[in-house]
């Protein structure tokens, strides 16, 4: 992968509240009081970047390599932020011992973001909520454009499905009690992705991930990253962004810093999302 970046288990009974859009309007009264006292107890955007210190190195998830050891191999030799591998929602909901299964973590390792990739509200919340009190972050994979997620109906082949993916995070934003980011690829049409990433933003997106590759571009079908999308975006957003794809060495790295934020006028840090193996 090269890319770069410009708990407790519960029982059913104590997973709280999940929302319904066919409850009363008591239910959402109560809902609207959760998400005022909530946003009160949990930081947001840069203030939550800074509180994780301002990360610039941080370790894409990757299958099957990303777990534990690999993570704290990374950390050692400079990593700033790691992701979990991608972990299924749906599973964890179904199956209560399978969250045991797929993550892992010690009080060593922070910050850490944990991936989820799901296609209802209500498995994303239920299965974040098993690890919320464990991780830093809680990640939607909006990215994944393999066969399996075309087939599991998750990861990028859920980017135009705009009301789902507002359900998606605003639903999480309102219960979890640690911020909600998201990885995501760009869309054929630039008008398109700003939209995307705004309505994120505005669902409770704390952090962006978006590599400059649509889900289209696999294999021989590849072709280079597009830092202009990802500058573009970067100069769209009020949170921070990271930028994903097109590292290959570590020179790589300072370049993507230097195009993707030349004449940022937030003055924004990029973020890096790369291989273990640049930091070596």
């Amino acid at each position: 992968v090269n890319s770069v970046k410009t708990g407790r288990m519960e029982s059913e009974a104590d997973e709280g509240p999940v929302m319904d859009v066919t409850k009363t309007r008591e239910r959402k009264n109560g809902i609207m009081k959760e998400k005022k006292d909530k946003k009160m107890n949990k930081s947001s955007g840069y203030a939550f970047y800074n509180e994780i210190g301002a990360p610039k190195y941080v370790v894409a998830p990757m299958v099957s390599q990303s777990e534990l050891p690999f993570r704290m191999l990374c950390r050692k030799y400079g990593a700033d932020l790691c992701y979990t591998p991608m972990i299924h929602a749906g599973l964890c909901v179904r199956d209560r011992t399978h969250m045991k299964k797929v993550f892992r973590t010690c009080k060593e390792e922070s910050p850490l973001f944990a991936q989820f990739c799901a296609n209802t509200p209500e498995d994303f919340l239920r299965a974040a909520r098993q690890i919320e009190d464990k991780c830093t972050a809680i990640d939607l994979n909006l990215g994944c454009p393999q066969g399996i997620a075309k087939r599991g109906h998750y990861g990028a082949f859920l980017l135009e499905e705009f009301n789902l993916l507002k359900q998606m995070v605003s639903l999480a934003h309102l219960h979890l009690k640690i911020p909600v980011t998201c990885k995501i690829r760009m869309l054929p049409k630039t008008q398109d992705t700003l939209a995307l990433v705004n309505l994120l933003q505005s669902a409770g997106c704390q952090i962006l991930t978006i590599h400059g590759r649509t889900k289209e571009m696999l294999q021989e079908k590849m072709g280079a990253c597009d830092w202009d999308i990802i500058k573009r975006v970067k100069q769209e957003m009020k949170i921070p962004v990271f930028s994903n794809g097109g590292i290959h060495t570590y020179e790589d790295v300072g370049k993507c810093l230097d195009y993707t934020g030349a004449g940022d006028v937030f003055n924004v840090q990029e973020s890096i999302q790369l291989n273990f193996a640049i930091l070596l």
